[in-house]
């Protein structure tokens, strides 16, 4: 059963922004990351859970039996090597200590300096080392457009879930 067959999608939506807002490090990732989950929760036999990095690893580890439907969504998620990223999206049941991709959102103001730049690639390569897709947006387009955004983050994990269900 999914959050939202429970409660009305505008309680669900404010306790998702709630927990969100405590978690995230500014606005343009509050915005991304509340359409996300709404985006996902939408999707047919999927239930998306919003968790801290603490809260995934600890419900992971006390888990044998991971629900097939559960899709984490958990923002500012430390990898080793790489630092905190944005989002990190799980799917348990296919890995729980890999997300099948990070979300990145890249401020115009944070991201001015050539060192900032270079140390966002040198980042996107340690994760390409690791078969860890990323997908980067610009503030601008998570404001003009937070929604097609989100789609195209669903779109591209449905793809790697219909690819992996396809090898297997």
């Amino acid at each position: 059963m999914k959050v939202s067959d429970l409660f009305p999608t505008n309680y669900v939506l404010n306790v998702v922004f709630c927990k969100l807002w405590g978690l995230v490090a500014s606005p343009i990732e509050l915005i991304l990351g509340l359409a996300i989950f709404k985006k996902l929760d939408e999707q047919p036999g999927w239930k998306c859970r919003v968790y801290s990095a603490d809260e995934y690893r600890q419900a992971m580890a006390e888990q044998t039996d991971v629900d097939p439907e559960l899709i984490a969504l958990v923002p500012r998620l430390p990898i080793k090597e790489v630092g905190e990223v944005d989002f990190g999206v799980f799917i348990p049941s296919l890995s729980k200590r890999w997300p099948i991709v990070v979300v990145e959102c890249d401020g115009h103001k944070f991201h001015q300096t050539h060192e900032r730049a270079s140390n966002d690639r040198r980042r996107d390569r340690r994760l390409q080392r690791w078969r860890i897709p990323v997908l980067r947006f610009t503030g601008t387009d998570v404001v003009r457009g937070s929604e097609e955004f989100a789609q195209e983050v669903v779109d591209f994990i449905t793809e790697r879930v219909n690819r992996n269900s396809a090898a297997q």
